[in-house]
């Protein structure tokens, strides 16, 4: 399987509110936001994180969490962050 490496994008600025976590993108002044297990995911993502250890964090953070629901999680709000244009695969 394989074990991407991801990483926040650079074009963004992160504020936390409440119990959530807004991220605006500078380049078109949109705005994200984020519940605590997409946030848990967000800040492992920075400085470039490969999904295996973005997991890990999930793990250690919910451990009362099946395994398999954390990886179907993961891979969807992965999948929503690149779309929103808050994190990148890395090459």
């Amino acid at each position: 399987m394989p074990n991407p490496q991801y990483k926040t994008t650079e074009n963004v600025l992160a504020r936390e509110l409440g119990d959530e976590l807004v991220i605006y993108l500078r380049s078109s002044g949109a705005s994200v936001h984020l519940n605590t297990s997409a946030a848990v995911i967000w800040y492992s993502c920075e400085g470039g994180q490969t999904r295996d250890k973005i997991l890990e964090a999930l793990v250690e953070t919910y451990p009362s969490v099946q395994a398999d629901r954390l990886n179907r999680e993961l891979d969807a709000t992965l999948e929503q962050l690149q779309s929103a244009g808050v994190i990148e695969v890395l090459p």
